[in-house]
């Protein structure tokens, strides 16, 4: 949902340039509480084209860059001071998706789709569970220990060693 990017009236990027979007006349500002993420999951979900997109194609939902902050980590946030809008954010998630983790871990985002006798997805969470950025240097890539931490990882080798599909899918 790019939540953390405004949506103005009428595109200004190459790839939305001109388009009308359906906003009010000031457009629809940054998501910064509970109320601005569940107005940007309504305002995507009641997109008709990609409510019919939706109705016709199965989909698999995870954490994407931007869903509560550029490039964000769930601890990340916390230190920040973020940690309501990390809460906000994931509430909201959960609110619009179909998904839901285990009873134990209601909130988990990483899982396993069998989808015949050939097909099996692992759906990754590459954001809550990640290490803290580690600062090289100012124009240099950030560089963490771990973007999966110890459980997906362990569950991940485990469920591609118990898998029997002929085709693998690790989706992130």
């Amino acid at each position: 949902i790019y939540a953390d990017n405004a949506i103005d009236p009428v595109g200004k990027e190459p790839w939305n340039l001109g388009i009308q979007h359906v906003v009010n006349a000031e457009g629809m500002g940054v998501a910064n509480d509970l109320g601005g993420f569940r107005a940007r999951y309504r305002y995507h979900y009641e997109d008709p084209k990609l409510c019919a997109f939706l109705a016709a194609t199965p989909m698999l939902a995870t954490w994407d860059d931007h869903e509560i902050f550029d490039d964000w980590g769930a601890l990340r946030l916390v230190q920040q001071g973020k940690g309501d809008l990390l809460e906000a954010g994931m509430r909201a998630f959960f609110e619009y998706s179909v998904h839901r983790g285990p009873p134990e871990e209601p909130r988990r985002v990483y899982r396993r789709s069998v989808w015949g006798p050939h097909c099996e997805f692992f759906v990754l969470d590459c954001r809550s569970y990640r290490a803290m950025h580690d600062e090289v240097e100012a124009s240099a890539t950030p560089q963490m220990n771990t973007i999966l931490g110890e459980a997906q990882l362990k569950w991940l080798k485990t469920s591609l060693a118990d898998s029997t599909c002929t085709w693998k899918f690790i989706c992130t």
